[in-house]
């Protein structure tokens, strides 16, 4: 049976408490430096992942850094990590090593790990981008909102997720506005890229409140969609792990806010461990980045496949090909962890449309009293020139 690895890592402090009780109540600093000295270990088994075709296994491996020490401390020192996780995966039999959340970010998104391993790497970057764009399609439908018709942001956009993302996205759309923190050249060549559809920007505060469609795929460790100024009716995909929306956002009940990339695999999926281990799904469901590792070793296709900060769209459409012959699919909609019903785009379709007309009303009353003064200042003028010319 041919078997993947993929490497993991916390994404909290709470998360570390799951293979290491010990840190619970300690200092941050502490815990931070107790996890520098940690090697990387297995923490879990994924079994029973089966198409019509073949049966695959794999071993999951967790590199104990949190988001920040990834991209804060020395870049060797993290690399070494990784590939040091990797190397497990090898010794485990592993055919190729999937790279999740922050470890596909550093050294080249993966190519400094691929240099020093025999074993393919992949960073799922392909298969995310794709299902994340097929999940926030199906959410514009529910949501009754026209493609054709519609302006679509993409927040991360010079990222490598974030430009297939744009690029498939754009055909589809009315107008596609790319975010990012600065207008760099990586922004303004996708743009070009893109065609007379697309505008750049740095200003995502404000192509919030232009948009109803956002996808947004950066590798910020913190939220950065935090803004009341979303349109009622929008729809917001988060790709990113750690999230890049908001609790407080997500919350709200005039928008649908899903998880972007979550897939259901065949077979019969279970995880296997001996930790606390909880990814915040069933055994059957699981990220994209990780689902692209298990589809190349299902399709004996070990390549280094997505690799570098340019991920050619070819890459993501041969992969959504894969995913439909081996019975991959969407997971539906979900958010937080929580699957969102028919129930709940009603309602949250319901709430939108009431918020409209409410503000179109508070709009209405303005303008109504802005008008009633103007009347009687003129009055007023008016009473005063009367009393002069008697």
């Amino acid at each position: 049976m041919k078997k993947y690895a993929f490497i993991m890592h916390p994404l909290s402090l709470d998360e570390v408490c799951t293979f290491e009780p010990k840190a619970a109540g300690k200092p941050d600093q502490l815990v931070e430096k107790m996890l520098e000295w940690m090697p990387p270990f297995v923490i879990a088994n994924r079994l029973g992942v089966a198409s019509e075709h073949k049966q695959v296994e794999g071993v999951m491996i967790c590199v104990p850094l949190l988001p920040q020490q990834i991209l804060g401390l020395n870049a060797d020192f993290v690399i070494d990590k990784i590939v040091a996780a990797a190397k497990i995966g090898e010794k485990s039999g592993a055919d190729i090593v999937g790279l999740g959340a922050f470890t596909s970010v550093v050294g080249g998104r993966g190519k400094k790990v691929a240099e020093r391993l025999s074993t393919p790497i992949t960073t799922g970057s392909s298969y995310t981008a794709i299902s994340a764009v097929e999940a926030l399609k199906l959410s514009a439908k529910k949501m009754k909102l026209e493609l054709s018709e519609t302006t679509a942001l993409v927040v991360g956009a010079s990222g490598s997720i974030g430009a297939v993302c744009a690029q498939l996205l754009a055909p589809q759309v009315k107008k596609i506005i790319l975010a990012g923190r600065q207008i760099s050249p990586p922004l303004t060549r996708l743009a070009e890229t893109i065609g007379p559809k697309a505008e750049v920007t740095d200003d995502t505060l404000q192509a919030l409140s232009q948009s109803k469609l956002i996808l947004s795929a950066t590798n910020a460790i913190g939220p950065v969609i935090k803004t009341e100024k979303l349109l009622p009716g929008s729809v917001v995909c988060d790709v990113a792990r750690p999230r890049d929306v908001a609790s407080r956002v997500s919350s709200r009940r005039d928008i649908l806010v899903i998880e972007g990339g979550v897939i259901k695999l065949p077979g019969q999926p279970e995880l296997v461990t001996d930790y606390r281990l909880d990814l915040g799904m069933p055994d059957f469901l699981t990220f994209a980045c990780e689902a692209e590792t298990i589809l190349l070793t299902l399709e004996e296709r070990f390549e280094s496949f997505s690799l570098g900060r340019t991920i050619p769209i070819e890459k993501a459409l041969a992969i959504s090909d894969i995913s439909h012959k081996h019975d991959f699919d969407l997971a539906g909609l979900r958010n937080f962890g929580q699957d969102i019903t028919r129930a709940d785009i009603r309602r949250i379709r319901r709430t939108a449309r009431f918020t409209r007309i409410r503000e179109k009303l508070k709009v209405s009353s303005k303008n109504g009293w802005a008008r009633a003064k103007a009347k009687g200042r003129k009055a007023k003028a008016r009473a005063g020139k009367s009393r002069k010319s008697a």
